[in-house]
């Protein structure tokens, strides 16, 4: 008996089945039974009905029998099914190459000797993919593409009705459009307000008040620069300079009138 033997069944191959659609609920047990039976008798099961029904300790209508065994091949007297035989065929041969060490190759020497079926194959010199190399790679393409957008030069126009005079005033160089330019940009960039709303505790209207103070007080010292990156770096520290003065300022007074308010009273000037 090959009792030791063992089969791969598939659930969803047994549901999707004709045999499963066609057979009654009793009918598919009795058909699987038989199945297994056949798995224990080297791939055969006796034709009488009385030799399932023993080993099941139930009765089987002739009907239920006729439709089951129907499905069967009958081969030198007994019952058999062409999937039963090729698994068993299949499972036998595993079993005895792994009692030989294994699969043998496919080709061998006149003496008996082993020899390589095919030739080493070539690395693949194509690297797999890697996700998480591949999303660290697209955040850098993200971080240059933003860089260089800030670092773009601010365009000026000459005058060329003046390209051998010195402007007075170095926002002579650029046009009104462009004069502009800086503020506008700063203004309307959500993300450098936020932060620096964040970085001082103050509401984004606070946020674009200092900005406009900033552009109006590099406007009186005649400051300029010539790229975005340069005004965000100059304008934060402007800010950020100027609200911790303040607040060391108010610390101050709010100090020293608490000092006054604690000092006592030595009756001086009192009638």
């Amino acid at each position: 008996m090959s009792d030791k033997l063992g089969f791969t069944f598939y659930p969803k191959d047994w549901w999707t089945s004709d045999s499963f659609f066609e057979l009654s609920l009793v009918q598919r047990y009795l058909y699987l039974e038989s199945l297994f039976v056949m798995y224990s008798n080297g791939g055969f099961m006796k034709t009488q009905k009385t030799h399932l029904e023993n080993r099941m300790r139930t009765q089987i209508t002739d009907e239920d029998w006729q439709t089951v065994t129907e499905r069967f091949v009958l081969i030198e007297g007994k019952f058999t099914h062409p999937s039963v035989n090729k698994r068993l065929r299949r499972t036998t041969a595993n079993r005895e190459n792994g009692k030989k060490g294994g699969r043998p190759p496919k080709n061998t020497t006149k003496t008996g000797e082993n020899t390589l079926s095919e030739k080493p194959k070539k690395p693949n010199l194509e690297t797999q993919n890697n996700p998480p190399l591949e999303r660290e790679r697209e955040r850098e393409r993200e971080r240059e593409i933003k860089e260089n957008i800030y670092s773009v030069p601010i365009s000026s126009v000459e005058n060329k009705n003046q390209e051998n005079e010195n402007p007075k005033n170095p926002w002579d160089q650029y046009s009104p459009l462009d004069f502009q330019s800086p503020r506008s940009d700063l203004l309307c960039d959500l993300e450098f307000i936020t932060r620096i709303g964040n970085n001082q505790v103050i509401s984004n209207e606070q946020t674009i008040s200092w900005i406009n103070k900033f552009f109006d007080s590099i406007e009186t010292t005649k400051e300029s620069h010539t790229t975005l990156q340069a005004y965000r770096k100059h304008c934060m520290n402007w800010i950020n300079s100027k609200i911790t003065n303040q607040k060391k300022y108010e610390n101050n007074q709010t100090s020293t009138r608490r000092h006054e308010a604690s000092r006592p009273s030595n009756g001086y000037g009192k009638l």
